[in-house]
């Protein structure tokens, strides 16, 4: 799959996680998703991958959810750094009673993660 435009607008907060040379792409990947939707209550919404070495993932969780997933992904052990932007509405964080908007009852809406995953490990499995 190739990276399409449906990831470039849609997420609220991007996460780019550059991994150690010795950790594969599919490794963390499967790892995070694993993570996200057991811990996270997070749902894979898209997924592309243009090399080995380049992942992304995007995830709908919600708002609730947003600190301690990103916090999980700050503390990747495979990432050798971890940067983060976010761009998420107060009332999609919190609900609307809490936000000081008593008339909204509505859930809020999911927040979008972006994460994307990277690694400048060019090795693929070793044949003798």
């Amino acid at each position: 799959m190739s990276k399409g435009g449906s990831l470039a607008g849609d997420a609220d907060a991007k996460v780019d996680i550059a991994l150690r040379d010795s950790t594969t792409v599919d490794a963390a990947r499967e790892q995070i998703i694993t993570e996200a939707t057991s811990s996270w209550k997070a749902t894979r919404v898209a997924e592309s991958s243009e090399s080995d070495n380049e992942a992304t993932v995007e995830f709908a969780l919600p708002g609730a959810s947003l600190d301690g997933f990103v916090a999980a992904l700050r503390r990747q052990p495979d990432a050798e750094s971890v940067e983060v932007a976010l761009e998420v509405d107060p009332e999609q964080v919190q609900p609307g009673s809490l936000a000081g908007d008593p008339e909204s009852e509505a859930a809020p809406k999911p927040v979008r993660v972006r994460v994307n995953l990277t690694s400048s490990s060019s090795q693929g499995p070793l044949v003798t």
